[in-house]
């Protein structure tokens, strides 16, 4: 039986893992670009979503009270304090037209920092070739490239 394992074990080394790196890991990598393009949107998503709101919220704040402030501007009594009301709703509304700029600029660097974290993470996956970090070893190991001592595969009669 230990022959037998032995065999096969030394077949799998010269046989089946270049096969696999050949046939079964592009697979995995495709499979890994996969998960990436879900998680990806949907991280964005929530992102946008949770600081999107936020500053929605606070231009809608700026907006009601330039509101507000232009209702009391028509409400005065005299000129200097409607004026004064119209000046400060006039600040208001630039408050919220900044809120507003902040979010568009927000959503466009969010887009590019993801468009460009998909790139370098599709270029390193690529650009990870298995058997150039992990090489089939004599008897049952696999040397990973950058550690000292190689990785054993279990006994065969383990």
């Amino acid at each position: 039986m230990k022959i037998l394992s032995k065999v096969l074990l030394r077949w799998f080394l010269k046989k089946g893992w270049p096969w696999f790196v050949e046939h079964i890991w592009p697979v995995i990598e495709e499979e890994v670009f996969g998960v990436f393009a879900v998680v990806v949107p949907k991280f964005r998503e929530n992102l946008l979503h949770w600081f999107g709101d936020r500053k929605k919220r606070q231009e809608e704040h700026a907006t009601r009270k330039a509101e507000q402030a232009d209702q009391r501007a028509n409400e005065a009594q005299d000129k200097a304090e409607a004026d004064k009301y119209r000046a400060v709703a006039e600040v208001w509304r630039d408050v919220a037209e900044d809120f507003r700029r902040e979010n568009e600029d927000l959503k466009e660097r969010v887009d590019f920092l993801l468009n460009q974290s998909a790139s370098e993470f599709r270029h390193g996956v690529q650009s990870l070739a298995i058997k150039d970090i992990v090489e089939a070893g004599e008897k049952g190991t696999f040397k990973i490239k950058g550690r000292e001592e190689p990785l054993s595969l279990p006994a065969p009669d383990e």
